[in-house]
Protein backbone atom coordinates (compact mmCIF):
# COMPACT_ATOMS: atom_id res chain seq x y z
CA UNK A 1 0.00 0.00 0.00
CA UNK A 2 2.77 2.66 0.65
CA UNK A 3 4.20 2.50 -2.74
CA UNK A 4 1.06 2.99 -4.52
CA UNK A 5 0.96 6.12 -2.24
CA UNK A 6 4.13 7.05 -2.79
CA UNK A 7 3.80 6.35 -6.60
CA UNK A 8 0.43 8.46 -6.18
CA UNK A 9 1.60 11.36 -4.46
CA UNK A 10 4.53 11.66 -6.72
CA UNK A 11 1.69 11.73 -9.55
CA UNK A 12 0.43 14.81 -8.10
CA UNK A 13 2.85 16.63 -7.65
CA UNK A 14 3.82 15.65 -11.25
CA UNK A 15 0.69 17.05 -12.10
CA UNK A 16 0.58 20.03 -9.81
CA UNK A 17 4.11 20.99 -11.10
CA UNK A 18 3.63 20.91 -14.95
CA UNK A 19 0.05 23.09 -14.24
CA UNK A 20 2.06 25.78 -12.20
CA UNK A 21 4.62 25.61 -15.02
CA UNK A 22 1.87 26.03 -18.10
CA UNK A 23 -0.39 28.63 -15.72
CA UNK A 24 3.77 30.88 -15.61
CA UNK A 25 3.90 30.32 -19.47
CA UNK A 26 0.79 31.99 -20.23
CA UNK A 27 1.44 34.73 -17.71
CA UNK A 28 4.66 35.58 -19.37
CA UNK A 29 3.13 35.12 -22.49
CA UNK A 30 0.03 37.43 -21.25
CA UNK A 31 3.32 39.85 -20.41
CA UNK A 32 4.43 39.88 -23.94
CA UNK A 33 1.12 40.50 -25.73
CA UNK A 34 0.78 43.49 -23.83
CA UNK A 35 4.21 45.20 -24.37
CA UNK A 36 3.52 44.12 -28.34
CA UNK A 37 -0.24 45.82 -27.74
CA UNK A 38 1.10 48.88 -26.40
CA UNK A 39 3.75 49.41 -28.94
CA UNK A 40 1.40 48.85 -31.50
CA UNK A 41 -0.80 51.45 -30.14
CA UNK A 42 2.11 53.71 -30.29
CA UNK A 43 3.04 52.90 -34.09
CA UNK A 44 -0.51 53.27 -35.17
CA UNK A 45 -0.47 56.96 -32.84
CA UNK A 46 2.71 58.09 -34.71
CA UNK A 47 1.76 56.74 -38.60
CA UNK A 48 -2.08 59.17 -38.00
CA UNK A 49 0.44 61.95 -37.07
CA UNK A 50 2.70 61.31 -39.71
CA UNK A 51 0.08 61.16 -42.12
CA UNK A 52 -1.64 64.29 -41.06
CA UNK A 53 1.64 65.59 -41.11
CA UNK A 54 2.05 64.69 -45.14
CA UNK A 55 -1.19 65.51 -46.04
CA UNK A 56 -0.73 69.40 -44.65
CA UNK A 57 3.32 69.35 -46.52
CA UNK A 58 1.39 68.10 -49.64
CA UNK A 59 -0.79 71.48 -49.84
CA UNK A 60 -0.45 73.04 -53.07
CA UNK A 61 -0.99 76.54 -51.50
CA UNK A 62 1.89 76.02 -49.13
CA UNK A 63 4.38 74.87 -52.04
CA UNK A 64 3.17 77.82 -53.99
CA UNK A 65 3.68 80.03 -51.02
CA UNK A 66 7.66 78.44 -50.52
CA UNK A 67 8.18 78.72 -54.02
CA UNK A 68 7.50 82.06 -54.31
CA UNK A 69 8.80 83.81 -50.54
CA UNK A 70 11.77 81.45 -49.99
CA UNK A 71 12.74 80.01 -53.44
CA UNK A 72 12.51 83.66 -55.27
CA UNK A 73 10.26 81.19 -58.07
CA UNK A 74 7.64 83.84 -60.02
CA UNK A 75 5.49 82.06 -62.88
CA UNK A 76 7.15 82.85 -66.32
CA UNK A 77 6.33 85.75 -68.70
CA UNK A 78 4.96 84.14 -71.73
CA UNK A 79 6.63 86.42 -74.00
CA UNK A 80 10.31 85.64 -72.74
CA UNK A 81 9.59 81.99 -72.74
CA UNK A 82 11.57 80.64 -74.99
CA UNK A 83 11.86 76.66 -76.54
CA UNK A 84 14.74 74.56 -77.24
CA UNK A 85 14.40 72.27 -80.36
CA UNK A 86 16.80 69.39 -80.58
CA UNK A 87 17.80 67.44 -83.66
CA UNK A 88 17.04 63.55 -82.78
CA UNK A 89 17.62 60.49 -84.69
CA UNK A 90 14.36 58.73 -85.39
CA UNK A 91 15.54 55.99 -83.28
CA UNK A 92 15.75 58.07 -80.64
CA UNK A 93 12.81 60.00 -81.32
CA UNK A 94 10.42 56.42 -80.94
CA UNK A 95 12.77 55.85 -77.60
CA UNK A 96 11.64 59.16 -76.56
CA UNK A 97 8.10 58.90 -77.24
CA UNK A 98 7.83 55.17 -75.91
CA UNK A 99 9.53 56.47 -72.59
CA UNK A 100 6.69 58.90 -72.48
CA UNK A 101 3.83 56.40 -72.99
CA UNK A 102 5.49 54.20 -70.81
CA UNK A 103 6.59 56.66 -68.16
CA UNK A 104 10.27 55.15 -68.48
CA UNK A 105 13.09 57.25 -66.90
CA UNK A 106 14.62 60.06 -69.74
CA UNK A 107 17.86 58.96 -68.14
CA UNK A 108 17.91 55.60 -69.27
CA UNK A 109 17.59 56.58 -73.06
CA UNK A 110 20.52 58.57 -73.08
CA UNK A 111 21.04 62.03 -73.45
CA UNK A 112 19.26 62.82 -77.10
CA UNK A 113 16.31 61.41 -75.99
CA UNK A 114 16.12 62.76 -72.73
CA UNK A 115 15.83 66.28 -74.48
CA UNK A 116 13.16 64.93 -76.77
CA UNK A 117 11.07 63.70 -73.34
CA UNK A 118 10.89 66.91 -71.57
CA UNK A 119 8.39 68.50 -74.35
CA UNK A 120 10.49 69.78 -76.77
CA UNK A 121 9.70 68.82 -80.43
CA UNK A 122 11.78 68.30 -83.67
Amino acid sequence: MAPTLIVAAIAVVTLVFGVLLEQIALAQSAFRLSAIRERLVAAEERYEKLMHEAVLLDNPSRIERIATERLGMVEPNPRTQKFVVARIRMKDRRAALAALRHDVAPAELGTAAAVASEGTSP
